[in-house]
């Protein structure tokens, strides 16, 4: 594919996490079910990919 086994899990993590966080689910909550350690290593992976905390990712794209 063309990365590393550790980036295409981020990936697949962080895409998960955007779907997801249009749900109500505490980012703690969300972080855990997702895989990461703890929510601050879910929020710098997620900022890491996508550019933006998942907090202000979830204030963006509410609806």
């Amino acid at each position: 594919m063309g990365i590393s086994p550790n980036d295409y899990l981020q990936a697949h993590r962080v895409a998960e996490a955007r779907q997801q966080l249009s749900m109500n689910i505490p980012l703690s909550e969300l972080a855990i079910s997702l895989g990461f350690f703890d929510q601050s290593h879910f929020t710098r992976t997620f900022r890491k990919v996508m550019g933006v905390s998942p907090g202000n990712y979830r204030k963006t794209n509410s609806n």
